[in-house]
């Protein structure tokens, strides 16, 4: 990203020291490149918004995920308590069995002498106990008597029966109670481990939106300095270009009343020797009003003499000439050289020996060529479909340089060829025809 801003903007430069005049194509194109950038930050903005709704998301549900968690370690709590009470009931119960067991084991050592004792003594032992009565009342009390120990009996045997029956079931209660919660205590430890587990992943994720979102912050901030950087490019070509018009105007209109002012004089000097001659028959007075004759013929490209060689050797013929047009693309504008049509592949010379400054894509001008012959005094080529020189070569007088083509903003096959002048950013255009 950074490295193709930083291209636009040594674009934007590169038109800058080349082509003053060019200054308005180049702020246009500088323009548009500050357009794409806008774009590219609202794209940008754009991703941030939806990576700020994720991050909000995965807020609410790391929030979601730890009240779940607060809860399940509640049910733990809640749990390990029951279960400390219930290790306390069973402690409390086995205590409670002990006893009973010793009681029970009391009984049944007390049950198991008297079975004993009357085993030995043999079943009679009631009957001789009641025969020995020595008076009715006494075998009554005595009957009665037999009647209670066997009723006791029966009622310890009872007894230790349901003891035994109680003191089983809540022994079985108990385990299956203490079974049961540690169980349901072990459920849930597992479950918050997952809980857990869950958090920490969704806390991972979220910290990585996070950072994204950071870095695409961070991108957002550059690209609004680029483009704060490239629109005061733009507006300080801009108010070159703007000062160069003024300035032109200003020249162009001197120029036109320099041009006026000689009119007027030839025509008073034409006055005065009509006045002392009495009979002048308006012939040729062997020159020409207009001292600014262009030196290009639009239909032989003839040469001036000024030492260029022709630069599409066997095509004189120019479409466009030096000077102010209606560009099909930019409107009125000053056309900074000559247009040569030819067909495609033609070779493009060199209009003299020097050193290839810049070979490559140069915006409208499409695949372009400039070559610095001296100091001051530079050549440019122009919509060519390929390039046969690179930037630093050393070329010859007529040496090929480049292939006609129609590359830029250009409505078919030809050369624009411009010569420039000036020792400060690479010169300003000038005639070619002053050169060729």
């Amino acid at each position: 990203m950074r490295k193709k801003i930083m291209m636009i903007i040594a674009l934007v430069l590169t038109f800058t020291m080349l082509w003053g005049t060019g200054a308005v194509y180049a702020a246009q194109v500088g323009r548009q490149d500050y357009n794409q950038v806008q774009q590219q930050i609202e794209q940008e903005k754009e991703k941030l918004k939806q990576g700020k709704a994720e991050e909000q998301s995965l807020a609410q549900e790391i929030q979601g995920l730890e009240t779940k968690i607060s809860a399940v370690e509640n049910q733990v709590a809640a749990l390990q308590s029951q279960i400390s009470d219930t290790e306390g009931k069973i402690a409390v119960a086995k205590e409670e069995l002990k006893q009973a067991q010793e009681s029970i084991d009391s009984q049944d050592t007390n049950l198991n002498l008297r079975l004993r004792t009357m085993y030995k003594n043999g079943s009679i032992g009631f009957l001789d106990v009641l025969l020995g009565s020595g008076s009715i009342s006494e075998f009554i009390s005595n009957i009665d008597m037999v009647q209670k120990v066997h009723a006791s009996d029966k009622e310890v045997l009872a007894d230790l029966k349901d003891d035994y029956k109680v003191v089983k079931e809540k022994k079985e209660e108990l385990d299956r109670l203490q079974s049961q919660l540690s169980s349901q205590k072990q459920r849930e430890a597992e479950k918050q481990a997952q809980l857990t587990a869950n958090k920490s992943e969704v806390s991972k994720k979220k910290a990585n939106v996070a950072a994204s979102n950071e870095a695409r912050q961070d991108n957002i901030q550059d690209l609004n300095a680029e483009a704060d950087h490239i629109m005061a490019i733009i507006q300080e070509e801009e108010r070159k270009a703007r000062e160069r018009e003024e300035r032109e105007r200003k020249e162009r209109e001197e120029r036109e009343r320099q041009q006026k002012q000689q009119q007027q004089q030839a025509q008073n000097g034409n006055n005065n020797s009509n006045g002392n001659s009495g009979n002048s028959t308006g012939g040729d007075s062997g020159g020409s009003s207009d001292n600014s004759s262009d030196k290009g013929d639009s239909s032989s490209g003839g040469s001036s003499g000024g030492g260029f060689t022709w630069p599409v050797p066997g095509h004189t013929r120019i479409s466009s000439n030096y000077g102010w047009r209606i560009c099909p693309f930019h409107g009125r504008e000053k056309h900074t050289g000559i247009d040569i049509p030819a067909p495609y592949g033609t070779s493009v010379k060199a209009a003299d020996s020097g050193t290839v400054i810049y070979a490559g894509y140069l915006g409208s001008y499409g695949n372009a060529v400039i070559i610095r012959h001296s100091s001051t005094l530079y050549t440019l080529y122009a919509h060519n479909s390929s390039l046969v020189v690179g930037s630093g070569k050393k070329v010859s007088r007529g040496q090929t340089v480049a292939k006609i083509g129609s590359t830029g903003s250009s409505t078919g096959n030809h050369l624009h060829f411009e010569v420039r002048k000036g020792g400060n950013s690479y010169g300003n255009d000038v005639n070619p025809w002053n050169y060729l």
